[in-house]
């Protein structure tokens, strides 16, 4: 998580993916590492809780095209489960806070497609 250099807004950035090439640019200043698996939907659940990101950076993913080969289930709990966990975390904390928040599983998914 960082704050933004201009002292006038402040505000939060939650990326995902910071150990990766893109994340690792993102995060050069102003960064907290937490380390934690998003397809833990509890420890993402309170991390959202206790930080409350302004926006998120979804960069996270298991790569490696060899690898999933042997091992989909690690590709589907990471690439899938771990997604759907940050699309659900990005729902707004109240209905009165909603502005441009999709309403449905689906909407969100195609929302995050365009």
């Amino acid at each position: 998580l960082g704050t933004s250099p201009n002292q006038e807004i402040s505000m939060k950035v939650l990326v995902t993916g910071a150990a990766g090439f893109i994340g690792r640019a993102v995060c050069r200043d102003g960064f907290v590492f937490h380390k934690l698996d998003i397809a833990d939907w509890d420890a993402l659940n309170n991390l959202f809780a206790a930080e409350k990101p302004d926006y998120v950076i979804h960069l996270a993913a298991q790569a490696g095209v060899r690898y999933s080969i042997d091992n989909p289930h690690v590709y589907a709990q990471s690439n899938l489960v771990g997604h759907t966990n940050i699309l659900e975390a990005c729902l707004p904390f109240s209905e009165d806070d909603r502005v441009d928040a999709p309403v449905s599983f689906y909407a969100a998914t195609k929302k995050a497609n365009e």
